[in-house]
């Protein structure tokens, strides 16, 4: 097993991830929300009060932090105007993660 790998327990079970998984796309997320804040002429304080979230929290999801909560982070995503696509169902396979037990 690779050494970058993390495990999570779940009751008397665990998952592991890797930690990299999603990295890159939210160091991208991030740079998305910068250039649209910029876009639109607003500060990191703007976009925080707008949106009620800390600039602490602002400053490291523009920074691409991958642990980053996902609720205010697409409340600013709709804030500035970004609009997502879902996929398909049977398209969908981020949460297939594989159960390991104890």
């Amino acid at each position: 097993m690779p050494t970058d790998v993390q495990m999570f327990p779940i009751g008397n079970m665990y998952w592991h991830r890797y930690m990299s998984l999603g990295s890159e796309e939210a160091k991208n997320f991030g740079l998305l929300i910068r250039e649209q804040r910029k876009a639109q002429g607003l500060r990191q304080e703007d976009l925080a009060l707008a949106t009620g979230v800390g600039r602490r929290y602002l400053i490291e999801l523009e920074a691409g932090k991958p642990t980053a909560r996902l609720g205010p982070a697409l409340l600013i995503a709709q804030q500035l105007g970004i609009r997502f696509d879902a996929p398909e169902r049977s398209q969908a396979s981020l949460f297939d993660l594989p159960l390991v037990e104890d």
